[in-house]
């Protein structure tokens, strides 16, 4: 073979390279943890490079319904020609196999990887003592190996697994668990956190839980920084009260049964509540910085503007969803926001607002720097001039020497919305820029925390032009005025 043989037959090997597997392990496990674990694991029989690559994935997360034997399919088929009797008694026998499979599977993951980190667990809950008996193994399994974050969610069934408080050790000064998510789960009489106090972050979802429950956690836990409840109904009077609490981060979503919260808690620096109408007692938050506060009922509004702003002046970040079936008043500020540097609002009102209780909080606050607003009315919408005829009269001598950034969401252009836009030009001297969106910020929430959904449309340059005109006529401001349209869906950060 001479030698332009030999450089074409290098140059041909070279191109039949495995590019994917010369990145480095690091990559390949990242990429590996995007895959369903039962994918992951297969890649071992690629080549040599990959047989062991899976054995340091660090995030996994099992379900019943992925892991399963592939003729799963095809047996369910052949049974749907027996008669109604067998095919019940059928499909009892595959799901049973499916239930060994997912337990012998997950079984052998954990005993070959020394490397999990996080582990999930989507596993169906039935009346077999021998298969409850094995996830309560496969559990206990994991935070021995070293686990630090477990997420526990039975599929199809509320409240009907009991977690394993017999099978933890009594000391949990030296388990590596710190993050912990119960969903649909039990914890059952005989809880014990004692047996959990190692955990840093708790998310109960989906449970029933009681006054005693949190005391419990509180006293026990004592490593806790972050606590969330979820959709849990048992009607209850919360208190969050210790002096020697470590939490930093409180989270409530939608718990119908909470009608009231008392926070005695320090170090607490996070506040987010989702749901009903409930009060809020602060007995000692000096480190609270940043809330959010949405009220699904018509009367939070009320007691947001009477009673919870005059509380919440040393905030530095606050989001305000509520409803309002009634004209919104000038809230009681006692004392002003000397904290208050982002403010969020999304009010929705069945009157038309003339947001002169807007214009009163931004009075209130002189440090704040940006702004969000979300102001939704019912009713028809007066277009007739430029908000000329609408003034706050207390307000002729202010003007704000810290805000830059604005955003007014579902714009419409009526009267009262750009007798506020002017309002802002006038008074924000250092205002940087007026941004105006059509578009409906509507705030939902799933498992990965909080998401807004944002539809409506486009402006078109006439609409654009008639509002710049009546938002310009007589003011010189240096700020720009954008008009925008969001096009994706943004996560609310807190």
């Amino acid at each position: 073979m001479d030698s332009s043989e030999q450089h074409c037959l290098r140059q041909s090997r070279r191109g039949n390279q495995d590019k994917l597997s010369e990145l480095p392990d690091n990559i390949l496990i990242s990429l590996l943890e995007r895959l369903d674990v039962r994918s992951a694991v297969a890649t071992s029989l690629l080549s040599s490079r990959w047989r062991h690559l899976w054995k340091s994935i660090t995030d996994v997360e099992f379900r019943t319904d992925s892991i399963k034997p592939y003729g799963d399919h095809r047996s369910f088929v052949l049974c749907t020609r027996y008669r109604a009797g067998a095919l019940n008694a059928r499909r009892s026998d595959i799901q049973q196999y499916q239930r060994h499979v997912f337990t012998r599977f997950v079984s052998n993951f954990l005993r070959s990887n020394h490397d999990l980190r996080r582990l999930c667990l989507h596993f169906d809950v039935t009346k077999s003592h021998e298969y409850r008996g094995s996830i309560d193994r496969l559990i206990c399994s994991a935070i021995q190996a070293g686990v630090s974050e477990l997420e526990l969610f039975p599929l199809h069934c509320w409240n009907a697994y009991e977690f394993p408080w017999q099978l933890l050790t009594a000391d949990s000064s030296g388990s590596s668990l710190t993050n912990l998510k119960l969903r649909n789960c039990s914890l059952g009489t005989h809880y014990d956190f004692r047996r959990l106090g190692s955990i840093s972050r708790l998310c109960l979802a989906n449970i029933d839980i009681s006054q005693e429950i949190v005391r419990d956690i509180l006293q026990n836990c004592t490593r806790l920084e972050s606590l969330t409840l979820e959709r849990c109904p048992s009607p209850i009077d919360l208190s969050i009260a210790s002096p020697d609490l470590q939490l930093r981060e409180l989270v409530l979503q939608f718990c119908v049964g909470i009608t009231s919260v008392e926070i005695f808690a320090p170090k607490l620096r996070r506040l987010q509540y989702s749901g009903f109408f409930a009060q809020f007692l602060f007995k000692s938050v000096p480190c609270l910085e940043h809330i959010s506060l949405r009220y699904a009922s018509s009367n939070g509004a009320k007691y947001i503007f009477e009673n919870l702003l005059c509380e919440l002046a040393h905030v530095s970040d606050l989001i305000l969803d509520f409803t309002s079936h009634e004209h919104l008043m000038k809230p009681r500020l006692h004392s002003p926001f000397s904290n208050l540097k982002d403010l969020t609002v999304d009010v929705f009102t069945t009157r038309r607002d003339k947001l002169t209780w807007l214009a009163a909080v931004l009075e209130a606050a002189p440090f704040l720097e940006k702004l969000q607003t979300t102001v939704t009315t019912v009713g028809s919408i007066d277009h007739a001039g430029n908000g000329g005829g609408i003034s706050w009269h207390r307000s002729n001598g202010f003007q704000h020497h810290h805000l830059m950034d604005v955003k007014m969401h579902y714009f419409e252009g009526s009267d009262f919305e750009i007798a506020f836009a002017r309002f802002l030009l006038e008074k924000a001297v250092v205002l940087r820029s007026l941004t105006f969106t059509s578009e409906y910020i509507h705030p939902w929430f799933d498992r990965t925390g909080n998401y807004s959904v944002c539809y409506g449309r486009r402006w078109t340059e006439k609409e654009k032009s008639h509002l710049l005109e009546q938002l310009t006529a007589g003011i010189a401001s240096s700020a720009r005025i954008i008009f925008s349209a969001v096009e994706k869906v943004v996560r609310y950060v807190l």
